[in-house]
């Protein structure tokens, strides 16, 4: 009767395994998706400032606000944002971005 008590721990270190496993996997996904998230928040901080930029060169060579809002949509698409924004008046671009789930802001003025 006292070996069959003493047999039944064997079951244990399976059930400890599979925490140990299930837990693993959720610390993974967790860190995978704050990498991702790091990755897009930088993107779309480049494409922001990019198209802000385009934006003001266009403003600055006396283009029209409409095509420096069409310029740094293309600038926006080329680093794989979506212009979300564009504030373009006189020598200041304002333009917001989105990459995914990030979303930047960036502006650039021309001074002459």
């Amino acid at each position: 009767m006292i070996n069959a008590v003493a047999g039944d721990d064997r079951g244990g270190v399976t059930i400890l395994a599979v925490v140990f496993v299930v837990l693993a996997f959720g610390f993974t996904s967790g860190l995978a998706r704050v990498g991702v998230a790091a990755v897009q928040g930088a993107r779309a901080d480049r494409a922001a400032d990019a198209a802000a930029l385009a934006a003001a060169g266009v403003l600055a060579a006396g283009g029209a606000p409409d095509r420096a809002r069409a310029e740094a949509g293309r600038l926006a698409r080329a680093n794989g944002a979506v212009l979300e924004r564009c504030a373009c008046a006189d020598a200041v671009a304002e333009v917001t971005v989105v990459v995914g789930e990030a979303r930047a802001r960036a502006r650039a003025e021309v001074n002459w």
